[in-house]
């Protein structure tokens, strides 16, 4: 069984079932993929470690005699990220971070040989360890046309698996629109996911769910296929 954390979209569970994988979602909100019978409605830290039960969405309960044969965890950005920094002076932020911090650290120590947590460049780079690799979804998109063709800098810190390869060389997108700092100045701004909010952006890019499926699990890890 695969443990994808902190995941209510479903976007890299749904492509992982659609390639013949036992993997479940897991987030304390409701799913937005469709699909309440892959999704488990609870913390997640209680099913780090494996060797436990479950209820999906549906009221199935759902057992794992073992540890998680991988997990991927999109611990949420939050507070975490470079962009939230002009907030932080906000009352309680400072304390909100250092939760979002133990969070990412009680993921890394979860019994499983595969891991991957995903976050943007932000605290985890400068007060953790560097990333193993960090990426576009343009990197990984066949067409100009496609949905992820943007920037969004994403890094994952791995554990197992290796880091993803670039398979597509496209220019780099151009930037969409451009609006005004507080100070005055001007930032260009490459996703309409912008004008959305922090949370539209967290969303796992479709191109990076196919690279994770085609190079980590179809590509090198098959046994973990259901039969």
């Amino acid at each position: 069984m695969i443990l994808v954390a902190c995941e209510e979209s479903q976007t890299l569970t749904i492509e992982l079932r659609k390639n013949g994988f036992e993997a479940f979602s897991c987030d304390i909100l409701d799913c937005s993929g469709n699909h309440p019978e892959w999704h488990i409605k609870q913390d997640v830290i209680p099913l780090l470690n494996g060797y436990c039960q479950f209820y999906t969405c549906d009221g199935i309960l759902h057992s794992l005699s073992d540890k998680w044969e991988a997990i991927v965890a999109f611990p949420p950005c939050t507070y975490l990220t470079n962009a939230g920094n002009r907030y932080l002076k906000q009352a309680g932020r400072d304390k909100l971070r250092k939760e979002a911090f133990e969070f990412v650290k009680m993921i890394w120590l979860s019994n499983t040989d595969f891991l991957c947590i995903e976050n943007p460049c932000g605290y985890l780079n400068n007060h953790w360890q560097p990333p193993s690799q960090t990426v576009h979804p343009y990197y990984f998109c066949n067409s100009v046309d496609d949905d992820s063709y943007k920037l969004k800098r994403t890094c994952f810190w791995l554990r197992g698996f290796q880091p993803l390869e670039r398979n597509t060389f496209l220019p780099c997108p151009e930037p969409i629109y451009i609006t005004k700092r507080f100070d005055g100045s001007i930032k260009k701004r490459y996703s309409t996911e912008a004008l959305s909010g922090s949370f539209a952006r967290s969303k796992l890019a479709p191109s990076l769910a196919r690279a994770i499926v085609d190079q980590w699990f179809l590509g090198n890890y098959v046994q973990l296929r259901i039969i």
